[in-house]
């Protein structure tokens, strides 16, 4: 019996038994290699096994890709920076106080510079974030 080509196989949608071309046939188990999927198939005409081999050869968006927005700069600050404040001897570490609060902390005296301010991510301190945190005074970082 001469068995469909693997072109001819395809063409016809996978339905067909490559051996005998009945459409009597049942799937089997699926296996993963990288980007190709094997999936077993038998036919219950003449018994043939084979696997159908699936490959990855692209892709297609689905839907409309939207408008990337603008990204916002990196944080400037983060927890555990030491600064220094412009004619003064105290260093202060930024610490974060409460569960979402920062402050600036002496490292000398423990005073604070200020209240605790309330920021989005503790760990990553944007620069308006920054300006109500030393309530727009002058540091200098510590590195």
């Amino acid at each position: 019996m001469k068995r469909m080509s693997e072109e001819e196989y395809v063409n016809n949608g996978g339905n067909l038994c490559p051996v005998c071309e009945s459409d009597t046939t049942q799937t089997g188990e699926k296996a993963f290699e990288t980007v190709v999927l094997f999936w077993e198939m038998d036919c219950f005409n003449c018994g043939a096994n084979w696997d159908e081999r699936y490959e990855l050869v692209g892709y297609h968006i689905n839907e409309p890709i939207k408008e990337e927005e603008e990204e916002s700069p990196p944080p400037a600050f983060h927890i555990g920076m030491r600064f220094s404040q412009e004619g003064g001897d105290e260093e202060y570490l930024l610490a974060q106080v409460e569960k979402n609060k920062v402050a600036l902390v002496g490292l000398n005296q423990g005073n604070r510079f200020n209240d605790p301010v309330e920021v989005c991510m503790p760990h990553h301190i944007t620069p308006d974030e920054w300006e109500r945190i030393t309530s727009d005074d002058e540091f200098t970082l510590i590195e």
